[in-house]
């Protein structure tokens, strides 16, 4: 596939090269470069997930199949991979399952300091 390739959508457009100029107001120089096909990342910005009852309809689409084409010479190349930005995203959750575990901890001091019961197995932290 090329600039020149017909456009997925043809009611928008003929080829690559008349969508870009039309969405983007770009003109696209190298006409015989290989575009390029990406799935797009998940937009789940944690790995936070809120059950639900199996009968109720509210489930949240987790992931996409979506494809987008690009055109090369109007990308930027980022100086880290996606493994890591990938990585990056399980730290919201992360950080909400420690500060939930210190909650615990914490409620588990309280209630031993007030009723005078000793836990068996302390953790210190």
């Amino acid at each position: 596939m090329t600039p020149l390739s017909p456009f997925d959508n043809l009611k928008i457009a003929a080829t690559f090269e008349d969508y870009y100029k039309l969405k983007y107001n770009v003109n696209i120089v190298n006409r015989n470069q290989a575009l390029l096909r990406c799935y797009t990342l998940s937009s789940i910005l944690n790995y936070l997930q809120v059950k639900t009852n199996e009968k109720s309809n509210v489930f949240r689409k987790i992931g996409s199949s979506s494809v987008i084409t690009l055109v090369p010479e109007l990308n930027r190349l980022f100086p880290y991979p996606a493994s890591l930005y990938s990585q990056a995203k399980t730290i919201p959750s992360i950080l909400h399952r420690i500060s939930r575990f210190l909650i615990a901890m914490e409620l588990g001091r309280r209630i031993s300091g007030t009723t005078g019961i000793l836990q068996r197995k302390s953790i210190n932290i």
